[in-house]
C-alpha cells in the first residue's frame, strides 16, 4: 500500500483547471467563475469526487487524483455532446477521439449477428456481461476508459462504495 500521507498528490478544483488546460480541448472561459463551462466543470469536478470509490484512495493517491480528474472531464465532454453543447468544446478534438456520431466507436456489445446464409460470433468477454450502464458510459471517451481500466483493477465488483 502506498503512503497516502502526501498532500502534494490531492485533488483540487484548480489542479483539475490546469489537467484540462493540459488536455487541449478548446474549452474556453476556464477562469471565469460566472461562465457556464465553469459552473459545468466545477460540477462535474464535485461529481468526480463523490463517485471515485473511496477504496482507490487508500491504494494510491495520485491514482485516485488522476481518477478523479479524468472522471470530471469525461462527464463534461459527455455532457456537452449529449446537450449540445458544441460551442464548448474542439469538434475537430472530439472527431479525433473518436465520440461524435460520424465516427467508428460505440460502445456495447454484440455478440452475434445473422443474415441469409452467413453469420459471425464474438466472444464476449465475461467482464462485459457485468458492466453497469455508467461502465459502458465511461467507454465514449478515452479520459473513461482510463477511468474504467483503473477501477477494474480495484477487483471484480466496482460499483459505488463509500467507507472513508
Amino acid at each position: 500500500m502506498k503512503n497516502t500521507d502526501c498532500k502534494c498528490d490531492e485533488p483540487t478544483f484548480e489542479k483539475f483547471l490546469t489537467f484540462v488546460k493540459s488536455c487541449d480541448l478548446g474549452i474556453n472561459k476556464l477562469t471565469d467563475q460566472n461562465s457556464f463551462q465553469y459552473r459545468i466543470l466545477l460540477a462535474n469536478y464535485k461529481f468526480a469526487l463523490h463517485a471515485v470509490p473511496c477504496a482507490l484512495l487508500q491504494i494510491d493517491l495520485y491514482l485516485y487524483e488522476q481518477v478523479i480528474y479524468n472522471y470530471a472531464l469525461h462527464v463534461y465532454i459527455t455532457l456537452c455532446f449529449d446537450s449540445g453543447f458544441d460551442n464548448f468544446i474542439d469538434q475537430e478534438k472530439l472527431k479525433k477521439m473518436g465520440i461524435l456520431s460520424n465516427s467508428n466507436w460505440r460502445n456495447g456489445v454484440i455478440q452475434s449477428t445473422y443474415d441469409n446464409g452467413t453469420g459471425v460470433s464474438f466472444v464476449t468477454p465475461d467482464f462485459y456481461k457485468n458492466m453497469s450502464l455508467n461502465d459502458f458510459d465511461l467507454l465514449r471517451t478515452p479520459f473513461g476508459r482510463f477511468v474504467e481500466g483503473i477501477l477494474q483493477q480495484l477487483g471484480s465488483v466496482w460499483g459505488l462504495t463509500r467507507s472513508c
